[in-house]
């Protein structure tokens, strides 16, 4: 019976998600208290078929469940923020199914082969192990070999091909035994956790449960590492969305959405200004010290928005005693944010799980535990500057009832969605938000028609009186031909795209009411060559960026020359080069191309040796190809880094080659990352944006010559006599 009755309640939480997923939020909202009931709250039953009362003496949850069903109440009035709200549930919800089962909505084959999982998390046992070995998304077969001293564990590669992956350091992942002779993932235990760190010949490990029997790893003989396509939080998220709609502040809503403007303070504050800053940065440092409830700033690549701006803006606050926060999307961004403040001589304190960790190995006793957490407290109160993931941040809120921040200032603001900022946003007085939003967008698993806010989704009422949405009476008037249009109020904030981040939207929105004064964008960009950055100026940035250094003007001091299976002997000078490879028919349906992983080996070896002093990167847009121009590089040339544009946001090379790896024109317009208006290409735009003195661009001339933005270059350089056609196969 009890069996029945927890497979009864787990059948109905998942029902209930995936009507959440199609918008239907009837079992919810018949759990609201109406004007005729009494005020205590019911809760969705999925334990029995009627819903059960809540008392305070049954149930701990009791107020938070009591402050949900009221802040909902409060929010039914409000057409706009009702939207936005159980908007961003519903597509909170559809992230959450296409990261267990894949997205519903993808029905073409094309997309099906291209996309790492077509089943989301359930890939760990739909598909075979033999596919995920030819396809790269495996590492092993894996033999355990000792743990390190903070409980890392240290495995083996059993030969020098299974170190050829996808995965790279720092990946989430699962562990799990393997078995050659009859592999199933499902009847063994699946240990989480991520990549310290990996080469050809062992792999650390770190496991997120630190309890597990050591005898586990030594009884089993082989394990297999894959990735883990199911690491999100999305409780996180409705967590957020929850301090949005029950925040008592009746401004914060109206900043946060956007129907009210900001507003700065002309003080005329004394800047500290860092040795090298612009005047772009300068001002931007002003304008957002000045704002009172937030600022925008726009860096494009190489602008220095992190080294200069971000950290002179914290240096001001720090100088000033002004209690702020700064959160970042990556580790590797808060790093290098950690980086620029050392350099300053700026204290601060790194939020991380080792904060608490270290206090209490302090202790060198049971009795001296009682001091831990008061001590704890009095250094975050005594100290002025934080810095911290935003996933530490949602996973540690309460944090800042502690920190008690006045400023936010949140790094790589255009890789994150609105629904992860609006907590921590509700506990700052003021926000700026660093970011370029032509370069890569926030990861998302749904398809563009689910995400837009714009395109009607089938009502699933029978009863509109459950709908959250509607109006009251016996007809909605946001049913249209049982299409629901109840989103289109969000277009008032500039809101048609659930998956765009807060600061695009925030941007659109004070372009379009004219408050020019609460964003900027920074001008001077240090890093890529005229010859280089002229392309990406004309097509995104409205010729607006400009270099500099004399070193971005200059010629190149010699010419270099091309391996001889690519050209005979020419002498080159140009900066931006196009090599043209056949299709590889032998990989069709795949993201590969042999015939450019050949070249970028070539021209690794080649330009080392007439560049020693430069460094190289390769950028390709798939982890299949990486790992085909991985295994035909000699391994003795270990100082290239090989990988994905996502990967490469934030560095840089004196040399980047990119392989587009495009078969045919299907996986062109898969391999694109347009903005709304389609007038970006945000993955081009970074991966162009990465060389500071030259770049070569390998791909098929014919297919990428439909794409508009390549199109505009690849006529350019022809025009210059630097493209190079390699001989069809």
């Amino acid at each position: 019976m009890l069996i029945q009755e927890v497979l009864f309640a787990r059948n109905n939480i998942v029902k209930n998600h995936i009507d959440y997923a199609k918008g239907d939020f009837s079992s919810l909202i018949n759990c609201l208290p109406k004007d005729s009931d009494d005020s205590t709250p019911l809760t969705i039953s999925i334990f029995s078929k009627n819903e059960t009362k809540l008392s305070d003496s049954q149930t701990f949850m009791y107020n938070d469940i009591d402050l949900l069903h009221k802040s909902i109440n409060k929010i039914a009035n409000n057409k706009l923020l009702n939207a936005y709200f159980w908007g961003n549930v519903r597509f909170i919800y559809r992230e959450l199914m296409c990261a267990k089962i894949g997205n519903p909505d993808v029905y073409d084959a094309w997309e099906s082969l291209i996309k790492e999982s077509q089943w989301g998390y359930a890939n760990i046992w739909k598909k075979t192990i033999d596919k995920k070995f030819n396809q790269f998304e495996v590492l092993g077969p894996l033999t355990f070999n000792t743990f390190t001293d903070d409980n890392h564990l240290i495995f083996t590669l059993d030969n020098k091909d299974a170190s050829i992956t996808r995965l790279r350091e720092e990946d989430i992942i699962i562990l799990y035994p393997y078995n050659c002779e009859n592999h199933n993932p499902l009847t063994q235990q699946l240990l989480k956790g991520y990549i310290v760190r990996m080469n050809e010949s062992e792999v650390e490990l770190s496991i997120a449960n630190k309890y597990i029997p050591k005898k586990i790893f030594t009884n089993k003989s082989k394990w297999i590492v894959e990735s883990d396509r199911w690491f999100h939080n999305y409780n996180y998220g409705l967590r957020n969305l929850f301090y949005l709609i029950s925040n008592e502040d009746e401004h914060f809503a109206d900043l946060f959405l956007g129907l009210q403007k900001p507003t700065f303070e002309n003080n005329n504050l004394e800047i500290c200004k860092l040795d090298g800053l612009d005047s772009s940065q300068n001002l931007a440092v002003k304008q957002a010290l000045n704002a009172k409830n937030y600022f925008l700033i726009q860096g494009p690549p190489g602008t220095g928005k992190t080294a200069k701006t971000l950290t002179a803006i914290a240096k001001n606050l720090f100088l000033n005693e002004n209690k702020t926060l700064i959160v970042a999307y990556t580790r590797r961004a808060v790093d290098e944010i950690c980086y620029n403040l050392d350099n300053q001589s700026i204290t601060y304190i790194l939020l991380n799980k080792d904060l608490v960790k270290n206090q209490l190995e302090s202790a060198k006793d049971i009795d001296q535990l009682d001091n831990i957490l008061p001590e704890l407290n009095n250094v975050l109160n005594e100290n002025k500057i934080f810095v911290a993931t935003l996933s530490f941040i949602n996973s540690h809120i309460t944090i800042l009832d502690a920190i008690k921040p006045e400023t936010l200032i949140v790094d790589e603001a255009t890789q994150i969605l609105e629904y992860e900022l609006a907590a921590v946003l509700s506990k700052t007085k003021r926000w700026i938000l660093i970011g370029d939003e032509n370069q890569l967008p926030a990861v998302v698993l749904q398809k563009d028609k689910s995400q837009k806010a714009d395109l009607s989704f089938d009502c699933e009422y029978v009863n509109y009186n459950l709908c959250p949405l509607s109006d009251s009476g016996e007809k909605c008037s946001n049913n249209v031909n049982d299409k629901c249009i109840s989103m289109d109020i969000l277009k008032q904030i500039q809101l048609d795209d659930f998956s765009e981040p807060l600061f695009t939207r925030l941007k659109k929105n004070a372009i379009n009411k004219g408050w020019d004064e609460c964003y900027c964008m920074l001008k001077y960009h240090h890093r890529m060559h005229d010859d280089i950055a002229k392309y990406v100026n004309e097509l995104f940035y409205d010729k607006k960026l400009i270099s500099a250094t004399e070193r971005q003007k200059s010629p190149l001091t010699k010419t270099y020359n091309l391996p001889s299976s690519i050209d005979h002997g020419t002498e080159h000078i140009d900066r931006v080069m196009f090599i043209s490879t056949p299709i590889d028919m032998t990989s069709f349906y795949s993201p590969t191309n042999k015939y450019e992983a050949q070249i970028v080996v070539e021209l690794i070896k080649s330009l080392k040796s007439q560049f020693p002093d430069y460094s190289i990167g390769v950028i390709t847009p798939y982890r299949s190809q990486i790992a085909l121009i991985k295994s035909m590089l000699n391994p003795l040339i270990n100082d290239i880094t090989i990988d994905t544009v996502e990967r490469y946001q934030g560095s840089e090379r004196d040399i980047i080659v990119y392989s587009f790896a495009i078969n045919n024109m299907e996986y062109l317009e898969l391999s694109q990352s347009m903005n709304a208006e389609n007038s970006v290409d945000r993955k081009l735009n970074v991966s162009l944006t990465r060389a500071r003195e030259l770049l070569f661009l390998v791909g098929n001339v014919d297919i990428l010559s439909s794409h508009p933005f390549i199109n505009h270059i690849i006529n350019d350089l022809q025009n210059k006599g630097a493209v190079i056609h390699m001989p069809i196969v």
